[in-house]
């Protein structure tokens, strides 16, 4: 692959965008109307807003394992790829397209959805120039792949299908919806043998590099000692854990709890939307407060809840606004996006040097004592009220956000006795939205179960015997 790429969905977004790609403008609007159409048909009439058409895992508590245990033949799992997700899109004229959890498609508010023209040829016997029609639609993880000899690839790992030869194949079994990729793989390949592969002739394509599809190996759960200590160490990309999906379920767009992530308990993550707090001074000059940020719920997507605060120094605040104003200058004709009030991170919970005092400096704002549970809930009834928050809150939700922080930040830091905070891991760039709060609840609950890889290859392993 010619040149160095560390970050694909940067790589794709700069590459992609630097160009006019007016020339495609009346297709761009035809494949927002389907897109649409689809998004309704797999999420149902009564959920609103510009989401992400794709089917987000829930994290794997111990409850869950127990399920997939008593389940076993009717689940697959594959490793979690640490790539950039995207849904690829094939149509009839050869062209196509990604489309990311990155929201904002053409400016328009009536086009939520962003679409890279992307360079993946097509077998010319697929190439029909009659009525337009998606052909071919995947879900997958697009990935730098590193190999031994300093070389690279840009692959794109399909993990499901949403359709197949023009048919939608979301009600289908999981078994079927992988066969249906890879009979698509496999034609690709038999027809590149009768007939060349057709490329789109797009200027901005020219020197884009050639994306290779491939469709994810899949196991057992039974094999996961396999997986973990043979296959993903030979992995030519990223790895972040494993992926459980159910075999006997539809694909549905949106969160559900047929599919299913394991994370190692260290690299378990929340997306915030992270905001600086312009109002609030702390004792020390060198500190600051940032705003950490969920979705009130997948539906209201306009309604924030103040999830928590980092106590930070100021180089990291100001790196964070310098993010702020990049997101800025590539969404301002978009208005009212989320992007120009904060940007979305990947954070984790990790160890404190010295935790007692860095908590108490936070709690000293309002000189409270963090241990007396009534001044602690005063703490937050007055920063809520008094101080000028990046979104503000709907007054009917005060109350209902003022105990949910409070009960969070018990949870936190009184569950973890002071020795933990939330810390930066990425910045992510291929999406606009933060996690949901039910999402970030389930979250840490998952974190304070710590369940390891050794656990839960044996929990997978033990035999079943009779009660």
């Amino acid at each position: 692959m010619e040149g160095y790429y560390e970050n694909p969905g940067i790589f794709i977004n700069q590459l992609l965008q630097q160009e006019d790609q007016s020339d495609f403008e009346e297709e761009f609007y035809w494949l927002q109307n389907a897109l649409k159409n689809l998004n309704q048909q797999l999420r149902g009439t009564n959920v609103t807003g510009p989401e992400f058409i794709g089917a987000h895992p829930k994290s794997l508590s111990k409850a869950k394992l127990a399920q997939i245990k008593r389940e076993l033949t009717d689940w697959l799992v594959c490793e979690k790829t640490d790539g950039v997700r995207y849904l690829l899109i094939i149509l009839n004229n050869g062209h196509c397209y990604f489309t990311g959890r990155n929201l904002g498609g053409l400016n328009v508010s009536n086009s939520p959805y962003q679409l890279h023209l992307v360079k993946i040829r097509v077998p010319s016997q697929l190439i029909n120039p009659q009525e337009l029609k998606i052909i071919e639609m995947f879900d997958g993880e697009l990935i730098v792949e590193n190999y031994p000899n300093n070389t690279q690839a840009l692959n794109y790992l399909i993990f499901d299908t949403l359709i197949h030869n023009t048919n939608y194949t979301s009600k289908f079994q999981y078994f079927d919806r992988l066969r249906c990729a890879q009979e698509y793989l496999e034609l690709r390949k038999n027809l590149k043998k009768m007939g060349p592969l057709q490329n789109i002739d797009f200027q901005p394509l020219k020197h884009f590099p050639k994306i290779r599809c491939i469709l994810k190996d899949f196991f057992y759960p039974d094999r996961a000692r396999y997986i973990c200590y043979n296959y993903i160490p030979l992995l030519p990309h990223g790895n972040d854990g494993l992926i459980f999906t159910k075999n006997s379920f539809p694909y549905v767009s949106g969160t559900n709890e047929n599919i299913v992530k394991w994370k190692p308990p260290e690299k378990n993550t929340i997306d915030f939307l992270i905001c600086p707090n312009r109002k609030i001074k702390v004792i020390d000059p060198n500190y600051g407060l940032l705003e950490l940020y969920v979705m009130f719920n997948q539906k209201q997507t306009k309604n924030y809840f103040l999830f928590d605060f980092i106590y930070a120094k100021k180089e990291l605040i100001e790196e964070i606004q310098t993010q702020i104003l990049n997101q800025i200058e590539k969404l301002e004709s978009l208005g009212s996006h989320e992007g120009v009030k904060g940007i979305v991170a990947e954070c984790k919970l990790e160890r404190l040097q010295s935790p007692v005092v860095k908590i108490q400096a936070l709690y000293e704002l309002n000189k409270n004592e963090y241990y007396d549970e009534s001044r602690l809930e005063n703490f937050y009834q007055q920063l809520l009220n008094n101080t000028e928050l990046a979104f503000k809150l709907d007054s009917s939700m005060l109350q209902n956000q003022i105990s949910l922080l409070k009960d969070i930040r018990e949870r936190i830091h009184l569950k973890y006795n002071f020795k933990f905070q939330w810390v930066i891991e990425k910045y992510r760039t291929d999406k606009t939205s933060a996690n949901a709060l039910f999402v970030a609840q389930n979250l840490l609950e998952i974190i304070s179960e710590d369940l390891k890889q050794i656990e839960l290859i044996e929990i997978l392993e033990k035999l079943n015997t009779l009660q």
